[in-house]
């Protein structure tokens, strides 16, 4: 942050649903002010909703920190579309403008409804783990497994639903190799043809962020996209739970993230 100038840069970040009071939101807010060193957040985003918690009380004190400037837009993540709707009704001076779901080829369950009405009411879609942490980028087999323990607890990767992504994965090489793509650009920019959908892959590395960039300057024609299709509606067929249920979380996560922290 104090090599570039603050203007050219979007900062977007989160906040716990622990933080339920006035005091403790304030408080988590000015503590991402001051580790960031500046003066207000772009995008200022509830990580999940608290079902202990009323939605339009969140959203007040959002809004009462909107007003003074501290924050320029709200965010929503993991809101299903009712939770959506709630949230949106709940201000007055201002909206929603994004909601960060998980969206990807393997999970398209926000297809249903979410981003329809995500277009038609102008909120961007943040889709989080678009390249499924990995599984959708051709590096890992059932004989070649991940080893860390965040892959390793992750559906995705068991050996049967590796073996059943395998047909999408060769149709994916096959059409990266004829337009001098990568894998990771084609996979992203399948998820592009939604223009309200904005994928964020993790990166560690600089030629990370070059892969990346490189899915936005071209759009999949109408043939390669019913080919994925196909392999898609193909790997669904071969494995019984469709693989469709994301990340894993532990059955205890709820209580764990819910519970409120005493505020200091």
């Amino acid at each position: 942050m104090k090599n570039v100038k603050r203007d050219e840069v979007v900062i977007a970040t989160k906040f716990s649903p622990t933080r339920v009071t006035e005091k403790g939101l304030r408080k988590a807010l000015e503590n991402s002010l001051k580790r960031l060193g500046t003066s207000y957040i772009d995008l200022y985003q509830v990580h999940w909703p608290n079902p202990l918690i009323p939605i339009p009380k969140t959203m007040k004190i959002l809004e009462k920190l909107w007003s003074e400037g501290k924050i320029l837009s709200i965010g929503v993540s993991n809101f299903n579309l009712k939770q959506l709707i709630k949230a949106r009704e709940s201000l007055s001076k201002t909206d929603i403008v994004s909601n960060q779901v998980e969206y990807n080829m393997l999970k398209r369950n926000i297809e249903k409804s979410m981003i329809e009405y995500c277009l038609r009411e102008k909120v961007t879609i943040i889709a989080y783990s678009p390249l499924v942490q990995g599984a959708l980028t051709g590096r890992y087999t059932r004989t070649n497994k991940p080893r860390d323990l965040v892959r390793k607890s992750n559906p995705y990767f068991t050996s049967r639903k590796l073996e059943s992504i395998k047909p999408l994965l060769e149709a994916l090489r096959e059409i990266a190799e004829k337009r001098g793509k990568t894998i990771t650009q084609i996979v992203l920019n399948w998820m592009l043809r939604w223009e309200n959908t904005v994928p964020i892959p993790g990166v560690k590395r600089v030629e990370h962020v070059l892969d990346i960039a490189g899915a936005m300057d071209f759009r999949l024609n109408d043939i390669e996209l019913k080919i994925l299709e196909e392999k898609l509606h193909e790997s669904r067929s071969t494995n019984p739970s469709k693989l469709r249920h994301g990340i894993q979380l532990p059955r205890n996560y709820l209580s764990m993230i819910f519970y409120e922290k005493r505020e200091d």
